[in-house]
């Protein structure tokens, strides 16, 4: 029978262990945070209220709702993000249709002991035996180009 694992050390069970003065500095920050927001979002209350007021009279004149006069712009939103999704939607799938599954994209050619060799300017024989070395410690002047490499 396995033991079951223990969870204990990734709760946070230290709060008897806070002093009362960051309680209320926690408790006072949560509220001034709480009371900040709701003064960013105030002018959404009355926005809330007229939409339910508004449907509550079945959709009626809209112009009798002051608070409703952005809907048209979130209807102007709304469609733009309705006519993007289409448009994307639509490319994907003749994408998903041209290429069926295939990938056309090339893969990188390998890079050969002769064009490291080349890069690097030692000869091919050297850039063999780093390959196959375990461990290389590698030294490079003050401009960053590879000047000796140690075969360790």
């Amino acid at each position: 029978m396995s033991k079951k694992p223990d969870y204990e050390h990734y709760l946070i069970t230290e709060s008897d262990d806070v002093s009362v003065l960051i309680r209320l500095r926690d408790i006072f920050l949560t509220v001034a945070l709480w009371v900040i927001y709701l003064y960013f979002i105030k002018d959404a209350f009355p926005f809330v209220h007229d939409l339910i007021r508004w449907t509550w009279h079945g959709f009626n004149d809209i112009s009798q709702y002051p608070n409703l006069a952005i809907m048209e712009t979130i209807q102007a939103y709304g469609q733009v993000a309705g006519v993007m999704t289409v448009l994307y939607l639509g490319w994907a799938t003749y994408n998903m249709l041209r290429f069926r599954g295939r990938q056309r994209r090339k893969g990188r050619a390998d890079v050969t002991p002769d064009d490291l060799a080349n890069m690097y300017g030692f000869s091919t024989e050297t850039v063999e035996a780093w390959q196959n070395a375990h461990t290389l410690t590698m030294h490079h002047d003050a401009e960053g180009h590879l000047t000796d490499v140690k075969v360790s």
